[in-house]
């Protein structure tokens, strides 16, 4: 879906919100949003969090482990997709992951920001520590908010580098867009991401963006 997005749009960005990690192997994801970075002249956005929904791994049989080994394997995987969309040849050794003299094209110039979906405090630590931005739900901001600047100012990192996305419902639009996103930003948000659109939701969602600009 994203790659028919990217070839039947031009300004838009388009990305996922957030693919579990624990679904594809790393460096399938990262030749797949490859491509798809090069079929939107760079307009990916690359969302990845460690999983939530056990029912749909039982469903398909996919392993879902404890959430401290998945944040893990989503520890790796940013290692593993950093190496691989820069090209290669990459060598990787970790606990779940192995790269040997791997290459992967094409690399896209820019690559895209790797934004790590946190809603626990280990998560957003995790991106504080390894992503190139959060993101979360609204009403789980405030008490991860916290946690996450911690991290920052141990490692040693800026939150002007580490931007924050602030994922919301469409009823809380209802203030207005430009409304909406004075205040998330008041709050130490970037950007707000809202998800969970639905058909006969989409040409309000855009007359209100419309209205915002």
């Amino acid at each position: 879906m994203l790659a028919a997005a990217a070839m039947t749009t031009r300004r838009i960005r388009v990305g996922s919100f957030v693919t579990n990690v624990m679904n594809r192997h790393p460096a399938l994801l990262a030749r797949i949003a490859a491509t798809v970075a090069e079929l939107s002249d760079g307009r990916l956005e690359l969302g990845i969090g460690a999983g939530g929904h056990p029912a749909e791994h039982h469903a398909y049989g996919i392993p879902f482990p404890e959430r401290p080994l998945r944040g893990q394997h989503l520890r790796e995987a940013i290692d593993v997709l950093r190496l691989l969309l820069a090209g290669g040849p990459a060598d990787y050794a970790g606990d779940f992951y192995r790269l040997e003299g791997a290459h992967a094209f094409p690399a896209p110039q820019p690559g895209p920001r790797i934004i790590v979906g946190g809603e626990t405090a280990s998560g957003a630590r995790l991106a504080a520590r390894h992503a190139d931005a959060w993101t979360c739900s609204g009403a789980r901001f405030e008490a991860l908010l916290p946690a996450f600047l911690a991290e920052l100012e141990t490692v040693g990192r800026s939150p002007a580098g580490v931007p924050i996305l602030v994922g919301l419902e469409v009823e809380e639009l209802a203030g207005g867009v430009a409304d909406v996103s004075d205040r998330w930003r008041d709050r130490g948000a970037a950007e707000i991401v809202v998800h969970d659109v639905q058909p006969d939701q989409l040409e309000s969602i855009l007359t209100l963006a419309e209205g915002a600009r």
